[in-house]
């Protein structure tokens, strides 16, 4: 199967199953995601398996990326920058110009984030679009 990445519009259990092992998260938790217009949680899947998370907020032509998060076993393999690449595009499409990539543990996403073109800024990785 393919590696896809789309948006969550809705909780589905094996999402919800999935989530649980990514961020540890509640199915209230979950829903607060979908259903806030402000917020949005796109996913990676992987035979038939979510296998990363990002959940975004957005404000004007600004959006915030909030506990990018690939799962440890698959990590490494090109899914964290897939997941980021799409998530540009759509952001860009839907007239977003400046992403914010936030990790209350910068270090683990230094490398990663500098090697995708953010650059590092009072605290905060950005990018224009």
């Amino acid at each position: 199967m393919r590696l896809s990445c789309f948006q969550a519009n809705q909780i589905e259990p094996q999402l919800l199953i999935d989530l649980t092992k990514i961020y540890n998260i509640s199915l209230v938790q979950a829903q607060d995601l979908v259903e806030d217009a402000n917020q949005a949680l796109f996913v990676a899947m992987f035979n038939d398996r979510h296998i990363a998370a990002c959940k975004i907020k957005k404000s004007g032509a600004t959006a915030q990326l909030v506990d990018f998060t690939v799962r440890d076993l698959t990590r490494r393999r090109g899914v964290g920058k897939f997941l980021l690449s799409q998530l540009e595009q759509t952001l860009a499409a839907e007239g977003i110009r400046q992403v914010e990539l936030t990790d209350p543990n910068q270090a683990s996403i230094a490398a990663f984030a500098a090697a995708m073109g953010y650059t590092f800024d009072q605290h905060v990785w950005t990018k224009a679009l």
